[in-house]
């Protein structure tokens, strides 16, 4: 079974990613805070990272460039998710280390399909 980690503050979100991917044989760790995700992630064999960009404490950007710099499973794919509109954010976001980005709300189909295509 793959676990993913989905690091989101607001509880639906999270709620529906998890929904999402029963009957899938994929496990789903859950997130608040962008420490919290690095904890999580040094603990944890993460195959996949779904990462809000607004968090409380700090940023997904922050979030992203802690993973990538580290030694423990730094080119885990990491799927971007914010509903901010700045035009830039995407291209930052891949530049950074991101993998994928999507824009709130996004189709969960769309975003299952990501996730089970990045874990085969």
């Amino acid at each position: 079974m793959s676990q993913i980690m989905i690091v989101e503050d607001d509880f639906r979100n999270a709620l529906m990613v998890e929904a999402m991917m029963e009957g899938q044989q994929i496990s789903v760790l859950r997130a608040k805070t962008g420490q919290e995700a690095l904890d999580m992630f040094a603990k944890h064999d993460i195959k996949l990272v779904l990462l809000d960009i607004m968090l409380p404490d700090f940023d997904g950007i922050t979030v992203t460039k802690s993973i990538r710099s580290g030694t423990n499973n730094s080119n885990v794919p990491i799927i971007a998710i914010s509903a901010q509109t700045d035009n830039d954010l995407p291209d930052l976001l891949i530049n950074i280390g991101c993998n994928e980005f999507l824009q709130k709300p996004f189709n969960a189909y769309k975003l299952q399909q990501m996730v089970l295509r990045y874990l085969a």
